[in-house]
């Protein structure tokens, strides 16, 4: 029998982090936006934002649940200071 994973995103929080490092939802200073619409400034705003249309959350989270069960592993450009460090 094949070995299963299980997922677990309950936490909100943790959910928005893992879609942000993924490029799922994109984070520009403090605000959080998913498909060219802005869904909170502030990790607390756009949890409540979230919580108010369950359709994006639900689809946000099969979004995110499909990447890490693909195995892709998120990759960051370094930003410009840590460039000019190296």
């Amino acid at each position: 029998m094949g070995a299963v994973e299980v997922f677990f995103l309950g936490d909100m929080g943790v959910l928005l982090d893992v879609a942000a490092e993924h490029d799922i939802v994109k984070k520009s200073g403090t605000w959080f936006s998913y498909k060219e619409e802005r869904i909170g400034q502030g990790r607390e705003q756009a949890k409540t934002f979230l919580e108010a249309h369950p359709e994006m959350l639900k689809e946000i989270e099969v979004r995110v649940k499909a990447q890490i069960a693909s195995g892709v592993v998120p990759t960051k450009e370094p930003k410009e200071k840590d460039k000019k460090d190296s």
